[in-house]
């Protein structure tokens, strides 16, 4: 089983704000008694918060999203001038040719089929 050691750049589960959902955010653990975790949050040296172990993981590496280019095909562009504006605001882009999604890892092989 998986324990932080004092020192370890970890990620534990918070939220920003009380009405948002909990993300994995960036932290460091600074002290350990028991089964209770003082860390500190990256970028937030002077906020601490004591957590249980069920609320901490590893430290992410990885790159969780990545840009892809997608080709629009000559039927879309005859299509009305208000649905390609709803598409293009769905995908938040400015230019008919500059649509770029972010995908998760492992999604991005179906999308680009």
């Amino acid at each position: 089983e998986w324990k932080p050691k004092k020192g370890d750049c970890i990620e534990c589960m918070a939220k920003a704000e009380e009405s948002e959902p909990y993300g994995w955010w960036t932290c460091t653990v600074k002290t350990i008694r028991d089964n209770l975790y003082l860390i500190t949050y990256e970028g937030w040296e002077n906020h601490h918060e004591v957590l249980q172990l069920n609320m901490l993981r590893p430290y992410n590496d990885q790159f969780l999203f990545t840009d892809i280019d997608v080709k629009i095909k000559r039927d879309f562009m005859e299509i009305s001038d208000a649905a390609k504006q709803e598409f293009k605001s769905l995908l938040n882009c400015n230019r008919d040719s500059d649509i770029k999604i972010p995908v998760f890892d492992g999604f991005e092989r179906i999308i680009k089929q």
